[in-house]
């Protein structure tokens, strides 16, 4: 009897690993699917009512009930414009901003949102000259816009089933030429990076967290005690990057560069 050549029990066990290793994570995000379909129903709902309250002009009743759709985990960018609407009609430009700005983050090219931003950024006191961003922070930006991290992944995954499904066909079929091996290292290359760049991006987030200034106005100091020095005085809806945070304190930048440790309830998060 004919032994098998050494890198065909390879390829053997590659393909078992594959299909084990990947299943898990499959798994459990086709559980939290189905574990979030519940509250979903709740938090569509819930947004429903608040459209109604914010064409009613019942803006307090419609942030309430986009509040409970938030709560619910349901992301949207409909939710956070209607919010960011609702809060504006308020007068309340602080939060206003903050959730214009997550709405964004969904849908970067709305032309709604981005049309209330402009508008938004009228009314805001604060006028920074924007530092140039380095190549390397650019190219990071465009990656992420393009191509969104689950997306990222998913496509990675679909490659690998890809490259599962190569070898197991030259098992089976005994392929010969250059194509083939072509053909895998182009789909392993491709989905190691889409994965890697996916998972890496998702359990190390960049440390430049976003903040919109919610207070009338904030006082920037040079350490994180209020009996400081003051660097530089910022007003609401303004927003920042947040490069440190203690406690009680965060230490943001403003598009000029300035640096200053503020009070962190005076933040939030985009």
């Amino acid at each position: 009897m004919s032994k098998r050549p050494i890198n065909t029990y390879a390829s053997f066990i590659f393909v078992f690993c594959s299909i084990m290793v990947t299943m898990r994570p499959i798994a459990l995000i086709a559980g939290q699917v189905e574990v979030e379909r519940v509250p979903l129903n709740t938090a569509v709902q819930a947004f429903d009512e608040g459209t109604t309250s914010l064409l009613d002009g019942n803006f307090g009743a419609a942030i309430a009930a986009f509040e409970k759709a938030d709560q619910s985990g349901w992301a949207s960018a409909k939710l956070y414009y209607n919010m960011g609407l609702a809060y504006h009609r308020l007068n309340r430009f602080g939060l206003a901003v903050q959730y214009l700005e997550k709405a964004k983050r969904i849908a970067p090219d709305d032309p709604k949102i981005l049309h209330s931003l402009t508008v938004a950024a009228h009314r805001q006191a604060d006028r920074f000259s924007q530092l140039p961003r380095p190549f390397w922070q650019k190219m990071h930006v465009w990656v992420e816009n393009q191509l969104p991290i689950g997306v990222a992944f998913w496509i990675g995954i679909v490659l690998w089933f890809g490259l599962v499904a190569l070898i197991t066909g030259k098992l089976l079929s005994h392929w010969h030429g250059e194509w083939w091996r072509r053909a895998r290292i182009l789909l392993g290359v491709s989905s190691f990076l889409l994965i890697f760049y996916s998972l890496t991006t998702s359990a190390w987030p960049p440390t430049n967290e976003r903040a919109v200034i919610l207070s009338t106005e904030a006082r920037m100091h040079d350490i994180a005690d209020e009996s400081s020095d003051e660097v530089l005085r910022v007003h609401e809806g303004l927003v920042v990057l947040v490069k440190n945070r203690s406690t009680d304190w965060a230490l943001i930048e403003v598009a000029n560069g300035s640096r200053g440790w503020v009070e962190a309830n005076l933040l939030g998060t985009i």
